[in-house]
């Protein structure tokens, strides 16, 4: 189990970074866009604060544009991974990010067909939005774990938009 913070709230990263060990921090256009410093400026300064990843997602909406962000975005640091909608365009890009060696997040992710296409088409990370899946969001869950584990597929699962601390545990 890892945990990542989905915050650029620096002082709880700090906090929470002498406490225990944080395997990295997400960010979203909107988390970026509360920092009163340019989003490059910001990324290097979540860099610095922690030593694990720091996932920073794309703002356009087509797979050729999807893919020079994420290539401009991976080159600022090796710990930078690409978050990209689960969309017919992002798995275009996220295919063709991984045959480059990027490291992506699937994202904004709802069921279970969504992880399995980022699997199949190479994402090293997918986030399904826990709290906002319909029906019984951890029997979802699970069935991602098992098809993940079934195919052997090397995509790990970061549960998002978790709610609050029985959903931690339940998780």
């Amino acid at each position: 189990m890892e945990l990542w913070l989905d915050t650029i709230n620096f002082e709880l990263i700090t906090k929470s970074v002498k406490q225990i060990k944080i395997a990295g921090i997400t960010t979203n256009p909107s988390i970026l866009a509360q920092s009163t410093k340019s989003a490059k400026d910001t990324i290097h300064q979540l860099l610095d604060i922690q030593s694990g990843m720091v996932a920073v997602q794309v703002t356009t909406h087509d797979h050729i544009n999807m893919i020079k962000q994420a290539e401009l975005l991976s080159d600022i640091d090796p710990r930078i991974i690409v978050k990209i909608p689960v969309n017919n365009e992002g798995l275009v890009a996220i295919k063709e990010l991984a045959s480059n060696g990027i490291k992506t997040m699937a994202t904004a992710i709802f069921e279970t067909s969504q992880v399995i296409l980022s699997a199949m088409a190479g994402s090293t990370y997918a986030a399904p939005y826990l709290g906002r899946i319909k029906g019984n969001s951890f029997a979802v869950l699970n069935d991602m774990l098992d098809i993940i584990n079934a195919y052997d597929y090397k995509l790990k699962i970061i549960a998002a938009a978790i709610r609050d601390k029985e959903q931690i545990l339940n998780v």
